[in-house]
């Protein structure tokens, strides 16, 4: 046998229960902010320096001739934002640019997918 809810006798929400039910549960979780860092629409006065973080290459990769190298960012969002003006946005963005060797070809990387 099935476990059946009956819905009949459900009432719908008043707008400040359900304004009541978001505050409690988002009291238990980390605030946005905390997690994502400031909104990428308000410019900030003062910015850390954007750093970049790169893993080593990944060894079984490498044994095939492939370069597999992971990397993430700090205070830096990844997009396609080329030029002159790009370095003077708040909050700051970028792109990752990638050379290999003595290579005359530079790879860049604007998807923020490491």
């Amino acid at each position: 046998m099935r476990n059946q809810i009956n819905l009949r006798h459900l009432r719908p929400l008043s707008a400040p229960v359900i304004i009541a039910c978001l505050v409690a549960a988002s009291a238990a979780v980390q605030a946005a902010r905390e997690v994502s860092g400031a909104a990428p629409v308000v410019p900030l006065p003062s910015e850390p320096p954007a750093k970049i973080i790169i893993d080593t290459p990944l060894a079984h990769a490498l044994s095939r001739a492939v370069a597999v190298i992971q990397y993430r960012t700090e205070d830096l969002h990844i997009v396609p934002v080329f030029g002159a003006a790009a370095p003077a946005l708040s909050p700051q963005v970028g792109h990752i640019q990638v050379t290999f060797d003595d290579a005359p070809w530079v790879w860049a990387d604007a998807s923020g997918e490491p």
